[in-house]
C-alpha cells in the first residue's frame, strides 16, 4: 500500500465509528468491543448494543 492510499488513523477511527452508530445490523452482529492494532497504535471500537433504550 502506498501512501497516497493510506488514510489517518483518525480518518479509519471516524469511519469505523460512524458505521458502528448507524448499522444496526453490525450492532447485532458484534455485540462486543472491537480493538485494531494498526500500525503499533491500538485503536478501540465499541459495538455494544446501546441498553438505555
Amino acid at each position: 500500500m502506498s501512501e497516497s492510499d493510506s488514510h489517518s488513523l483518525s480518518d479509519i477511527l471516524a469511519a469505523m465509528t460512524e458505521v458502528a452508530e448507524t448499522d444496526d445490523s453490525l450492532k447485532k452482529k458484534f455485540n462486543a468491543i472491537v480493538r485494531f492494532d494498526v500500525e503499533g497504535q491500538t485503536l478501540t471500537l465499541d459495538v455494544r448494543k446501546d441498553r438505555s433504550g
